[in-house]
């Protein structure tokens, strides 16, 4: 609590709100071998949708602070003139540092999930004035060897239910003002920037509330929602990624290839990005600065956020799947 309260305002990926939301929903997908998996992994007094919003938190302490950079990537596109658009190369830091570079590499960890269980109670450690430990060169070399307090598997879990929301935000995935977070705007009469309008206000204005309870409503609308969409949506959800992945992984052993699994993230990326230029910014830059967000803008926001939501927890669902068994277990229409 002290941590969550301690956060500057702005910092936060997709808001408590929708991270509780998308695990949530991606519980009612899971096939059975899945769930149980995630329920080993998870120590017992930690929800899934708690697990899901771990990684801000994480990400702002000392220890964390290395994994900022995954949490989005900074399209170095032209919004402005309604130009948008993700490049790997142009716009992830090294190493991999950015949120597909993270989805591929904690997928890379989690393949075969290690169920270790964790120590229980979590040891405090040895030496509590120690330096902070050396930064290792590589990406995979922090998800490798994980804080002492947590198992490489449960570190790499709660960063993948974290990372495929934060994948979904417009706004990760775009490095104007910084991703919206140096732009001025307001919300019911109050100072705020775009993106901690799209990470927590629109949705909380749009559900009513940001509560756990709020979360599992939403979650249960969405599914009901999913389960009766029309085949061609859920083909254009399951894209190039979906419908080839469950031979790839077969081929590879029964698990996902990186190379797809960078292909699955990328083309996530940019049909996130497709809504920085059609909805986040389509009357342009300089309309949205200084802009009340609250009423009509939000409102006509309700269908996109709802679908980028959905289609969150519907993929990770397929993820988690295909991580544990090598099977999608998605109806891909």
């Amino acid at each position: 609590l002290l941590l969550a309260t301690s956060l500057p305002p702005g910092t936060l990926a997709w808001g408590q709100l929708p991270h509780r939301t998308i695990a949530l929903l991606s519980t009612r997908f899971l096939l059975p071998e899945t769930a149980t998996v995630i329920r080993t992994i998870l120590p017992k007094d930690e929800t899934i949708s708690a697990a899901a919003i771990w990684g801000d938190y994480f990400s702002h302490t000392p220890e964390g602070r290395w994994s900022g950079p995954l949490h989005y990537i900074d399209a170095h596109d032209d919004p402005e003139n309604a130009v948008c658009g993700v490049e790997f190369a142009r716009d992830c830091a090294d190493e991999g540092m950015c949120v597909v570079g993270g989805i591929v590499n904690v997928t890379t960890q989690l393949q075969p999930p290690d169920l270790t269980p964790l120590p229980l109670p979590i040891p405090p450690p040895t030496n509590p004035q120690r330096p902070p430990r050396r930064r290792p060169h590589h990406l995979s070399d922090h998800l490798s060897t994980p804080p002492h307090w947590t198992t490489p598997a449960h570190f790499s879990l709660r960063l993948l239910l974290h990372l495929l929301g934060d994948i979904h935000q417009p706004l990760h995935t775009e490095n104007l003002s910084r991703g919206g977070n140096s732009l001025h705007v307001r919300f019911s009469g109050r100072d705020t920037n775009l993106h901690s309008a799209w990470d927590s206000l629109i949705p909380q204005t749009l559900r009513h509330g940001r509560t756990p309870r709020h979360a599992q409503l939403w979650a249960d609308e969405l599914f009901g929602t999913i389960t009766s969409l029309p085949p061609a949506t859920l083909r254009r959800w399951a894209g190039a990624c979906f419908p080839d992945i469950e031979r790839l992984a077969a081929d590879n052993g029964g698990k996902i290839p990186q190379d797809k699994a960078h292909d699955c993230a990328m083309e996530w990326a940019r049909y996130t990005n497709s809504y920085v230029c059609s909805y986040v910014f389509k009357d342009g830059v300089a309309d949205i600065r200084g802009r009340e967000l609250s009423g009509e803008y939000t409102e006509n926001a309700r269908a996109l956020v709802d679908e980028l939501v959905g289609m969150a927890g519907w993929r990770l669902a397929g993820w988690l799947n295909l991580v544990v068994t090598g099977k999608l277990g998605l109806d891909l229409g």
